[in-house]
């Protein structure tokens, strides 16, 4: 019994010998590439990515000794926010191909429609009015021409009918208005972009234009179809308007397709439009799923980066009193709520610039960059898709982008303090430890032959 308490003995001291000659050996050498020489498996001298992977270690390395803050920041917090908006600008171009299509279609319906609704309308007047004259003139024909002066007849009815046409006049026109404004609200631009030239206009000016050209195509067709073989059939004026379509005129819009999976991404989801597509759902819920996941380590990551430089400036200048306990709260919690009236502000400017229709005033704008900030997304106000360009991306989201970094700190903050006044400052991990270590003291004492380390007694 005893030879084997010694032989276990000495097999333990010979492992921390060898742990110690090890840590002897590392602190020998002065600079980190040294040390991976030892630590680290060699690598491959061929080959693109190992090479790539070398310059980049030799390049950023001596970074992260020298200005440790700033390597932090751009690696930790700048580099992968501008991934994100990248990972949205990749996935939501493919979306918006995906979804166009069935918009194009969509709007094709409702143009038909209004061509439809707006021709029986136009012809109602001439309709009564040429009744008129067809009723008198077969009157006309069925009585003697000496009693009666059908010329003073017509006129007479056409004057007294005059007022009576006038009003009817005016209910066509509100008909008309009401059919022409339905038109314009039901025509969506969520991921198509119709105008001249194909540039960004917003979504009225945009059904403007569709049906203007939509019916000047139509007008164009049935002219040259008249021409090659004569006055048309209704069937015939019926296909050449189902042939008809806006598409040639409209190109996919790829930056609201990135807006749109930015909301997706950050669980905003406003809930102005959606996809309709099978392929466009797998997208979001596969694609998008990793979006949130990736959307919640990066805000997690980053918050840690920003309050740990953050908490070592304050204890710097001499204010540790601003890094823990209630003022660090408040004081976290005040920079989210300047950050709100910032976004506000610059989300003031993009709606003067861009639209005269997304008039809010900046209380509104305060209440949007709220919901926005904290994912409600009521969808009361939302960020339009007709008139949003590449270039918003990198200022409009990434502020948001930022916010989420403050209020994850704020977070952070918080719920350390809730749980240091209800843990009595002990976190689980310290009361794991110290039930650990008591187990292995009472192993101890009741003279264990050997207890290895991290197993329960």
């Amino acid at each position: 019994m005893e030879s084997t308490e010694l032989d276990m003995k000495d097999v333990h001291d010979e492992k921390e010998d060898a742990k110690n000659l090890i840590a002897v050996d590392l602190s020998k050498h002065e600079t980190n590439d040294e040390v991976d020489s030892i630590v680290k498996v060699p690598e491959h001298k061929n080959g693109p990515i190992n090479s790539a992977l070398r310059f980049v270690r030799s390049t950023f390395r001596p970074m992260r000794q020298r200005v440790p803050r700033f390597y932090f920041l751009l690696f930790k917090v700048w580099v992968p926010l501008l991934l994100m908006i990248c990972y949205a600008i990749f996935c939501g171009h493919f979306l918006a191909v995906l979804e166009s299509k069935p918009e194009k279609e969509s709007n094709d319906e409702v143009l038909r429609n209004y061509i439809e609704k707006d021709f029986k309308l136009k012809l109602v007047l001439p309709n009564v009015k040429n009744s008129y004259d067809s009723c008198l003139e077969q009157y006309e024909s069925n009585q003697n021409q000496e009693s009666l002066n059908f010329t003073d007849l017509k006129t007479f009815l056409q004057n007294c009918t005059r007022y009576a046409l006038s009003d009817s006049q005016k209910i066509v026109s509100e008909f008309q208005t009401d059919v022409y404004m339905d038109t314009i609200d039901s025509l969506t631009y969520d991921w198509n972009v119709c105008s001249e030239n194909k540039l960004h206009m917003t979504a009225p000016e945009q059904a403007i234009y569709s049906m203007e050209t939509f019916a000047q195509q139509l007008q164009e067709s049935v002219q040259k179809n008249t021409d090659q073989y004569g006055p048309l059939s209704t069937s015939a004026a019926a296909s050449l308007l189902q042939e008809n379509s806006i598409s040639p005129h409209c190109k996919v819009n790829s930056s609201a397709g990135a807006l749109f999976w930015y909301t997706v991404m950050t669980t905003i989801g406003y809930g102005n439009t959606a996809p309709v597509t099978p392929g466009g759902r797998a997208m979001v819920f596969t694609l998008g799923f990793i979006g949130i996941v990736l959307f919640g380590a990066v805000i997690s990551q980053a918050s840690y980066t920003v309050y740990t430089i953050v908490d070592d400036a304050f204890r710097m200048i001499s204010a540790k009193q601003l890094s823990t306990g209630y003022r660090c709260i408040f004081f976290w919690f005040s920079i989210v709520i300047i950050w709100i009236l910032v976004c506000a502000g610059v989300y003031a400017r993009y709606q003067a610039v861009n639209y005269t229709v997304w008039d809010y005033d900046y209380a509104d704008l305060i209440w949007f960059n709220y919901i926005t900030l904290t994912t409600v997304g009521f969808g009361d106000i939302f960020i339009p898709h007709d008139k949003f360009e590449f270039k918003a991306l990198f200022y409009l989201p990434l502020l948001t982008l930022i916010g989420f970094v403050f209020l994850g700190i704020f977070i952070i903050k918080l719920s350390d303090k809730v749980s240091e006044n209800i843990d009595h400052g002990k976190s689980l991990q310290q009361i794991l430890d110290k039930q650990r270590l008591e187990r292995k003291d009472a192993c101890v004492q009741n003279e264990k032959e050997y207890v290895k380390e991290n197993e329960p007694c």
